[in-house]
């Protein structure tokens, strides 16, 4: 499932520059970092886009109760990645 996820994750950042983030296999699944040097609005914009690819390829991050943009942006650390809820389906 690590893989799986870790897969997944990089699958779903191919188009943001690879230099700009790392993907890494965690104990229990996969965490992204960016690791891009910018000013602060630049961070933004990139962990913005970053959260963008991520949400389009089914999945999110998971910054607990912060805002998974101030989460990668404002830190150098990883924020886990989780593959996002599915939306119940009228039967």
């Amino acid at each position: 499932m690590t893989a799986d996820l870790v897969a997944e994750a990089t699958r779903a950042l191919r188009s943001i520059r690879a230099t700009s983030y790392r993907v890494e296999s965690t104990g229990d699944g996969a965490a992204v970092t960016l690791v891009i040097r910018a000013s602060p609005n630049g961070r933004r914009n990139a962990a913005d886009r970053i959260v963008a690819a991520l949400r389009r390829g089914g999945l999110v991050l998971d910054a607990g109760d912060d805002d998974p943009i101030h989460a990668l942006a404002d830190h150098v650390e990883p924020v886990a990645v989780r593959r996002a809820p599915q939306a119940p389906t009228a039967d």
